[in-house]
């Protein structure tokens, strides 16, 4: 099903903008997204929220998506290997 979703959106991406909306960041590395946005809330009090974007090829944008991966950097270079010998197109 994974890999029916990600190739969806690499074609629909060639077409038109695609605007996905998820908790998992495995998409965002998996679809190559052109940008990457970011809410957080701060839940100290004042309960602001805040984003950050940038492109996936940023260093501080790949570290905000390493902060929330299961198993950090090694995980996300893992997954750009992975599954880029799998969407080859």
């Amino acid at each position: 099903m994974f890999k029916i979703l990600v190739d969806c959106f690499k074609i629909a991406k060639n077409r038109r903008q695609v605007i996905i909306v998820t908790h998992n960041p495995n998409l965002a590395v998996v679809c190559d997204s052109d940008q990457i946005v970011r809410a957080s809330m701060d839940k100290s009090g004042s309960n602001e929220i805040t984003y950050t974007s940038g492109p996936i090829e940023d260093k501080d944008v790949v570290g905000m998506i390493v902060d929330i991966l299961e198993g950090t950097q090694p995980a996300f270079n893992s997954r750009a290997i992975t599954y880029e010998d799998l969407f080859i197109e």
